[in-house]
């Protein structure tokens, strides 16, 4: 799964709406959705996963088993 997608699901499981999350990680707007396309900084993304409370590796398909 891309990572815009994933940060999208787990957002809406967690009833943050994106715009909400982009201002709480001062993101500019309409930023995530374009994830899918283009890569974000590894600092931008470090930020909406502490602000999702999960761990990067969640967002970037990197877990452990």
């Amino acid at each position: 799964m891309l990572i815009g997608t994933k940060v999208k699901e787990i957002a809406k499981k967690k009833g943050i709406s994106l715009n909400q999350l982009e201002k709480d990680t001062k993101i500019a707007t309409g930023s995530i959705s374009k994830w899918d396309k283009i890569s974000p900084s590894f600092e931008k993304v470090c930020n909406v996963a502490k602000a999702l409370d999960i761990n990067v590796d969640e967002l970037t398909g990197e877990e452990s088993e």
